[in-house]
């Protein structure tokens, strides 16, 4: 009764992990085609523009604004930061890498696993209260 009280949090944690890495390896594989055919389509459109149109256009330009219209009216709280004035922005938020930090502190890095194994913890005490 107890092994199988340990084992079975264990197996849905087991495959709720392979089942999210699948997802995923699944949607990378068609979103890049829907992308590529969206970012073609767009490309396509500011083309014709450029050859059929009465004015001379500036073609960065008008990419920008469709990009920074597009994610507007999916949340108005999105902005597009367009490649010149990213330098700049990267710059004002520089101070959190500079700053001192103690010496005991750990490295970036070991944020992801440390907390993978906390999740992985509490899905096992789960499993014990509740099974």
């Amino acid at each position: 009764m107890t092994n199988s009280k340990t084992l079975l949090p264990l197996l849905l944690m087991l495959f709720l992990a392979g089942g999210i890495l699948i997802g995923g390896k699944l949607n990378k594989s068609t979103s890049t085609e829907n992308n590529s055919v969206s970012s073609s389509k767009i490309q396509d459109i500011i083309s014709k523009i450029d050859q059929e149109y009465v004015d001379p256009i500036e073609k960065e330009k008008l990419m920008e604004e469709t990009i920074d219209d597009m994610l507007h009216k999916l949340d108005p709280h999105s902005n597009y930061i367009p490649a010149k004035d990213l330098k700049a922005m990267n710059e004002q938020m520089q101070w959190y890498a500079d700053l001192v930090r103690p010496s005991f502190a750990p490295p970036a890095w070991l944020f992801g696993p440390v907390w993978s194994v906390l999740y992985c913890i509490i899905a096992v005490s789960f499993g014990y209260v509740f099974y």
